[in-house]
């Protein structure tokens, strides 16, 4: 649920088991049109879909159906993570805004899959940063993935790390640069760990 105020709106689901919701976050201003917009995680359908809901600035309240796994691009985008060889990735079960990573005076936000397996190693996560853009829309990272200049990606380097089950940011040096924080809390056999990226003016 969305509250604005005395009003608001629903994204709710009807796919069993699909977990919508298990993540929300802002995700800044990512179309750049002057209005934050929101983050709703869905890791439990397929790899997991992330959906991008715009702010607006006038009569805001509308409610959405998310059963098919679409949105009309007036209200917002719909990001769907890789193709997995286990059930689900988990795409979209940690997502926060991650400031302006690319230095474009948009804003940009980070997705975690803490169970993405890669590089011969099994569940060791994955971070994915999307960079904001005015024309920014739906993409399926399997299918249609965006390019270098659109988004990137940290994976874990360890079997069964998990990165990506917490993400955040902050400018932790006080350089103007925002720096990422990525929980990773199966590493060192459920041991956890936590990793601070600092920023800099060439984006990961």
């Amino acid at each position: 649920y969305l509250l604005l105020g005395s009003a608001g709106f629903k994204i709710f689901d009807q796919t069993v088991d699909s977990r919508l919701g298990t993540a929300v976050s802002g995700a800044g201003d990512a179309n750049n049109d002057g209005v934050d917009d929101v983050l709703v995680g869905r890791p439990n359908f397929s790899s997991g879909v992330v959906l991008v809901i715009f702010g607006h600035g006038a009569n805001p309240a509308y409610n959405i159906d998310f059963s098919s796994s679409t949105i009309s691009a007036q209200y917002g985008f719909v990001i769907s993570g890789l193709v997995s060889a286990t059930s689900t990735d988990s795409f979209g079960a940690a997502m926060s805004r991650g400031g302006d990573i690319n230095g474009d005076g948009i804003d940009d936000f980070l997705v975690g899959a803490p169970l993405r397996s890669s590089y011969s190693l099994a569940g060791n996560g994955a971070l994915y940063g999307f960079y904001g853009s005015a024309t920014i829309s739906s993409r399926n990272l399997e299918s249609n993935p965006p390019g270098v200049d659109e988004m990137f990606t940290i994976v874990g380097g360890e079997w069964v790390e998990g990165i990506g089950n917490a993400v955040d940011w902050c400018d932790f040096n006080g350089d103007g640069t925002p720096d990422l924080l990525f929980g990773a809390s199966s590493a060192g056999s459920d041991a956890g760990a936590a990793y601070v990226v600092l920023g800099t003016p060439v984006p990961p």
